[in-house]
């Protein structure tokens, strides 16, 4: 797959700063007190809407995106 990026002039890694990017959602529309709506597709036609948990989406960024 990384070859394939490569190959395609693409990025094949994220270099953001995880505060920023927290900062950022939790200034997201889709959020209400301390959990914000994400909305997964499952397939053509078929979605579902998930509560998360600031907490559990900080993790998530920390994880990720922290050198």
């Amino acid at each position: 797959m990384i070859g394939l990026l490569q190959g395609l002039d693409l990025p094949t890694d994220l270099h953001f700063d995880a505060e920023k990017i927290y900062t950022a959602v939790r200034h997201d529309k889709k959020k209400l007190g301390d959990r914000l709506f994400f909305v997964f597709l499952d397939g053509i036609g078929s979605a579902r809407v998930e509560k998360i948990h600031f907490t559990e989406l900080n993790a998530f960024i920390q994880d990720h995106f922290s050198p």
